[in-house]
């Protein structure tokens, strides 16, 4: 295995650095600005690659994963890290929105993105889904940091398809989307985890399309606010004994969730409560038609 180390001064505008199979990487302590770049770090099978202090802001991709790119098996670790302000630019296929990632992009079985105070803000995807982070069939796992102001037509903040996300201490707001899912939309088994561990979370200010876009039309506002779950995704919110997930404003129309099951087929996804603390829901569940199940503490639905 070859450690390599990337430090301090580095290259942009159009640059990539690219780790390929069967290399450890080290990126420390820099910032990337860029525009039109395919992407900034695409790794590969075998790779091991950590990215600690670094900015990653202004870049523009017409691929998905604008500033990082993990597939085949890789291995990412990100710590102290901001995405502000990146650009997917990947096209539909056909008439499908692709996932686009603005930020980030994972993919692929045994590939894992694991995150400690990383902050996405502001980035997009103008004709794909996931704002801020596209996972497919991977595995996402942050603790601390946060998504806010992120857009994209589906999944403003995040979009998974198969695979796993996890978020720990970590805040969604003000992200949108066109479509569903203004911060998460979940598809194919999908598993979503909001955990309030050292730290009361509040999930506020996210929309999805309203009644005057076409999937806001088509049904009738009810695209998921905070998220939208089909395919049999799951969604655990999971709160530590002294802690509250509040999610929503009263009074206010966004941070809904929604969800498309196929109970005729005999197939559907579930809510499910965890942990000793409490989670409030003051959104609507109104299109939500998955389960409820609360293993543990307390589980308000205004």
């Amino acid at each position: 295995m070859q450690n390599n180390t990337i430090a301090a001064a580095m290259p942009g505008f159009g640059t990539k650095t690219i780790l390929a199979a069967a290399v450890a990487a080290v990126i420390s302590t820099g910032a990337f600005a860029a525009t039109s770049a395919e992407a900034v770090v695409v790794v590969g099978t075998g790779t091991e690659q950590s990215i600690a202090d670094q900015n990653f802001f202004d870049l523009t991709s017409d691929a998905a994963g604008t500033a990082v790119n993990a597939s085949n098996g890789a291995k990412v670790t990100l710590t102290n890290v901001t995405f502000t302000n990146n650009t997917s630019n990947l096209p539909k296929s056909g008439s499908t929105n692709q996932n686009a990632g603005g930020a980030l992009a994972a993919s692929g079985s045994g590939t894992t993105v694991t995150a400690v105070n990383v902050t996405y803000a502001n980035n997009k995807a103008t004709a794909g889904n996931g704002g801020a982070l596209a996972i497919s069939d991977a595995a996402y796992a942050q603790t601390g940091g946060s998504l806010s102001g992120n857009s994209a037509m589906g999944g403003g903040a995040l979009s998974i398809s198969g695979g796993s996300a996890s978020f720990t201490d970590v805040a969604f707001t003000d992200n949108t989307a066109t479509g569903f899912g203004g911060a998460i939309m979940a598809d194919k088994a999908a598993e979503v985890t909001i955990a309030a561990k050292d730290v009361d979370l509040v999930i506020s200010g996210n929309a999805g399309g309203d009644k005057t876009t076409y999937t806001g039309k088509k049904y009738a506002g009810h695209t998921g606010g905070f998220i939208h779950a089909k395919g049999n995704s799951n969604l655990t919110l999971d709160a530590a004994e002294g802690r509250t997930i509040t999610i929503g404003t009263v009074g206010e129309s966004t941070d809904s969730l929604t969800s498309y099951t196929t109970r005729a087929e005999g197939g559907h996804g579930t809510l499910t409560k965890k942990g000793k603390g409490k989670v409030v829901i003051n959104s609507s569940m109104e299109a939500w038609k998955n389960d409820v199940v609360v293993e543990a503490g307390t589980l308000e639905i205004k």
